[in-house]
């Protein structure tokens, strides 16, 4: 892989190129955890203080291989992870979509090497927040097919297949080729129930199946076509199916959109017309967190 930067605190690589080809992890780096075990550290305010100790690490384990074997940079320590994480949002802070940017522009813009601190933040932040399917079990079904769309490094798929009992669950995870998505395929190669989808900017991507449940978090008010998205999944979702998903209500600065802006309220309708509310509210004024709806 050809580096323009350094290998250490100016990463620039091609994910574009990176996405073509990555070293599979070691099966030993993906060992399950107790799910109980976990929720009682969490519930007990124990597991941050573990992982920002060091004392548990696994996810810096995994990130170790990555950064290494696939980016080829250069080895870190636990806290060089922390310093980086700093020095590269400070140079994301300049990213941003044009309001008039066409997919190569929209994609480009994703794939600059500033995004790499998106790489760390996702990280981090789901190594303290481990169990992110738990709070929706219930909604996948034993043997259902689970969409995860806009998925970054797929904290929901990788959590239910790390932490849940759901070998015979079918999970397809979906978004553009940048850093997160580069990393989530890395983490779940080893698992022959998830598939990989890798979205073109302004194009709907075809689904290998009709989904039983589909997740769609922190993504709606990045896209261009928040609305024709919106539709695409509601045709390839089952009778009944579960839509998991939030909205933040944007000035479409940074890599929101000024389109998802204008479109949010034609997407909210079109959701009330052809879905039923089940959990959260549909809230056209402000910020959405997360809202489960079944499909009529």
């Amino acid at each position: 892989m050809k580096h323009l930067g350094n290998l250490y605190d100016d990463v620039r690589i091609d994910i574009e190129e990176a996405h073509r080809s990555f070293v599979k992890p070691d099966k030993r780096v993906l060992q399950k955890r107790s799910l109980y075990l976990t929720g009682l550290l969490i519930k007990l305010g124990l597991w941050k203080r573990l992982v920002e100790s060091g004392f548990i690490r696994d996810w810096f384990d995994e990130f170790y291989f990555y950064w290494v074997n696939n980016l080829g940079c250069r080895p870190l320590n636990l806290y060089d992870f922390f310093w980086l994480y700093s020095h590269y949002r400070t140079r994301f802070q300049t990213v941003e979509v044009t309001e008039h940017a066409n997919a190569h522009e929209f994609t480009g813009a994703w794939q600059l090497y500033e995004n790499i601190y998106s790489l760390f933040h996702f990280v981090y932040k789901y190594a303290l927040n481990p169990l992110s399917f738990f709070p929706y079990a219930k909604y996948i079904r034993h043997a259902g097919h689970v969409l995860e769309y806009g998925c970054g490094i797929a904290p929901i798929t990788y959590s239910a297949l790390k932490y849940g009992n759901l070998k015979k669950c079918m999970f397809t995870i979906a978004d553009l080729r940048q850093f997160p998505f580069h990393y989530a395929k890395y983490r779940l190669s080893n698992y022959e129930n998830v598939s990989f989808i890798d979205i073109e900017a302004g194009i709907l991507p075809e689904l290998p199946s009709k989904y039983d449940v589909v997740f769609i978090l922190q993504v709606l008010e990045h896209l261009q076509d928040p609305l024709r998205v919106i539709q695409h999944l509601h045709q390839n979702m089952q009778s009944k199916a579960c839509l998991i998903f939030d909205y933040i209500k944007s000035e479409g600065h940074g890599l929101d959109t000024i389109q998802s802006v204008r479109e949010r309220p034609h997407v909210l309708k079109f959701i009330e017309q052809n879905f039923e509310l089940i959990r959260g509210k549909i809230d056209k004024h402000d910020s959405m967190g997360t809202t489960i709806v079944i499909k009529k």
